[in-house]
């Protein structure tokens, strides 16, 4: 273990437990979750993996309802008895590593949708959460004591099946913070009113919990030390909250959080929020209590880590969407080996928006193992039983996972590339603002690749015959996309460019109407590039809302941005002509057109084609030949380095 690393990776003691290292995994939604609200073997597999790894501490699944009167497709019903066998099963699979394990438990309140379990939400006030904006149920005295026991019953659920302790959540969202906010608390009666009352009920789930688990077993509370809403509590009532917490002398330690769910710009920090952030918050807490603290906040990097303990601001680290990115991060630090770490680049697009929508579960843009660690893990990564020369076109996020791969399962692999750069779009990413740390992606996979020797040829342009020249037994196309003007061919081309021509260095006018048809980051990106640039910019387009494709933790900061440099949407419209500086918009629900004057440049984003001559001139010619990310079909870098996973390991 590197000298540099001591505290990081020493003994810590919570309550009448050791964990090996002060690392926690931080409990968050994953989605692997039956039809029955019971935790499925995904979930075992996704935390052995992480335990496997070298983490100190698991906490469990942040989604452990103790409650009939919440529910969610993708939640536990930790209230369900049905859960001990499974509970036993996953902390079986994460003491074998010799992880601790700690099972957090809760009520969302006002902060779910009724619709999932068909009765009322239940809140201290009938006062809606301004994210879901469903008025709830202002909860009745006997419904609080039921959700008291509800809490103790949980609890004792996840003692038996085997957790080693039990964590209260009370973080960004969640009913006992909403008891403890003058924003969501109107009560009058005993658990209303003063901080003292507001205090109360948390103050009884935790009697209960203790009651319910006994003396040996650690209870810990994860708390939201500032609201940072009108009206809400502040950080100095958050830390006299923490303050009474931790003098019941019933609980063992407390984790830090910040916000409400509704300032997800902050509860899951994206890239434009620096990492530790919330550090001036949670060394308060550490400088007010006699127990532990977990820092939490974007701490990605050991040598961060290392620093924060250091400096005494914290007992253990907080990690969440680094451990899902690279759940190998423990062992790799722990061996010195900190330029192979996958470094997570909170671009929030695979753990956060594609959550609920499409596959359901938490993953990871670099990391097409998250919930496939049993088919995708790195272990399953077998070598090949007749090694081949692979020759791969494209230097872009696909083609270098396609080459990290093919290469570790043995096979002997020449990567070309037309840029004297690696990395693709990435490389026009990083150029737009508070989008740097994109370049991660593409870094972490060129070490790997150098590490493993594989032949780079940058700055080639390959053609066919320089391919087949190699005798390549496989040849795999990564060579992208570019951008199809084919519906602007009748108008007035000379002033029309995509948005990566404009990040290449295009001059555009001071008038730019950006028309986005994609709805990705892309499209705002580059109006807030021209923005920066005093271009007067507006942004049209055809779908329902800006940046619809965009999840809620990039996009409010984004727009906040973009509306202070003055740039302006209209959404709902199509473009149907451009000539002579003006261009004439139809709205899609109207039928109505308008027509805009003195427009010196119109600048698309989101209509690209696959560059895909290359693969046609090769089909045919090599027995083995495959293409991947944008040259099948132009989309965003998860499935490029999807790709790139599933074709490497083909080959």
């Amino acid at each position: 273990m590197p000298e540099s690393f001591h505290l990081l990776f020493s003994e810590y003691q919570i309550g009448n437990l050791t964990l090996k290292n002060r690392i926690v995994f931080l409990p968050h939604a994953t989605g692997f979750v039956t039809r029955e609200n019971l935790p499925s073997e995904q979930q075992q597999v996704y935390f052995a993996e992480r335990a496997k790894n070298g983490v100190g501490l698991i906490i469990g699944d942040g989604s452990q309802l103790v409650h009939r009167s919440t529910g969610n497709p993708w939640f536990v019903n930790a209230w369900d008895q049905r859960v001990i066998p499974i509970y036993r099963r996953i902390t079986d699979s994460v003491h074998k590593y010799g992880a601790k394990m700690f099972c957090q438990i809760q009520h969302s309140g006002n902060e779910m949708l009724g619709a999932y379990t068909r009765k009322p939400l239940l809140a201290p006030s009938a006062i809606p959460d301004p994210l879901m904006n469903e008025v709830p149920k202002a909860m009745e005295l006997e419904e609080i004591e039921d959700v008291i026991q509800s809490f103790g019953q949980a609890a004792l659920n996840a003692k038996k099946g085997g957790y080693d302790g039990i964590e209260i959540k009370a973080s960004h969202d969640g009913l006992i913070r909403q008891f403890w906010s003058p924003a969501t608390n109107k009560r009058l009666d005993q658990y209303g009113g003063t901080l003292e009352n507001r205090i109360r009920f948390s103050l009884e789930i935790i009697k209960a919990v203790h009651s319910s688990v006994g003396n040996d077993f650690p209870i810990g509370v994860r708390l939201s030390l500032d609201e940072m809403i009108p009206n809400g509590f502040s950080l100095d009532e958050g830390i006299q909250i923490g303050k009474t917490l931790a003098g019941t002398g019933m609980i063992s330690y407390l984790s830090t959080d910040i916000a409400t769910i509704s300032q997800m710009y902050l509860t899951d920090s994206p890239m434009c929020v620096p990492p530790g952030f919330a550090l001036y918050a949670i060394s308060t807490l550490k400088a007010n209590v006699n127990i532990p603290v977990i820092a939490f906040g974007r701490i990605n990097d050991p040598i961060l880590a290392e620093k924060i303990l250091k400096d005494g601001q914290a007992d253990l680290i907080g990690m969440c969407r680094q451990l899902i990115c690279d759940p190998g991060t423990p062992i790799k630090a722990a061996s010195g080996k900190l330029d192979s770490i996958r470094y997570c680049i909170g671009c929030n697009q695979y753990c956060l928006y594609y959550l609920q929508p499409t596959i359901g579960h938490v993953g990871c843009i670099q990391n097409p193992a998250v919930g496939y660690e049993d088919t995708l893990g790195p272990e399953t990564l077998s070598l090949a039983s007749h090694p081949k020369n692979i020759v791969v076109i494209g230097g872009g996020p696909a083609g270098l996972k396609v080459a990290e791969i093919a290469s570790k399962r043995g096979h002997k692999v020449i990567i070309y590339d037309e840029d004297t750069k690696l990395g693709g779009l990435v490389n026009l990413i990083i150029k737009t603002p508070y989008r740097q740390e994109f370049e991660g992606i593409v870094r972490y996979l060129i070490n790997e690749i150098e590490q493993l020797g594989v032949t780079i040829y940058s700055g080639i342009r390959a053609d066919a015959d320089m391919v087949l020249s190699h005798n390549p037994n496989a040849v795999v196309v990564a060579t992208g996309s570019e951008p199809d003007f084919t519906c602007f061919s009748q108008m007035d081309v000379d002033n029309i460019c995509n948005i990566r021509d404009v990040i290449k260095g295009r001059a555009v006018g001071h008038r730019v109407i950006l028309f986005d048809k994609s709805g990705h980051q892309e499209g705002l990106s580059g109006a807030e590039y021209l923005a920066d640039r005093s271009k007067s910019v507006e942004v049209i387009t055809p779908m329902p809302n800006v940046g619809n494709k965009i999840d809620e933790s990039n996009l409010r900061p984004l727009l906040i941005r973009l509306m202070k440099k003055g740039v302006t949407f209209n959404v709902n419209e199509e473009i149907t002509n451009y000539s002579d500086n003006v261009i004439t918009v139809k709205n899609l629900l109207t039928d109505e057109s308008r027509i805009l004057n003195d427009v010196e440049t119109l600048v698309i984003s989101g209509l690209n084609r696959s560059n895909d001559d290359l693969y046609f001139k090769l089909k045919g010619k090599v027995n083995d030949i495959y293409r991947v990310g944008d040259c099948v079909a132009p989309r965003l870098a998860d499935m490029a380095i999807w790709e790139g996973e599933t074709v490497g390991r083909k080959l």
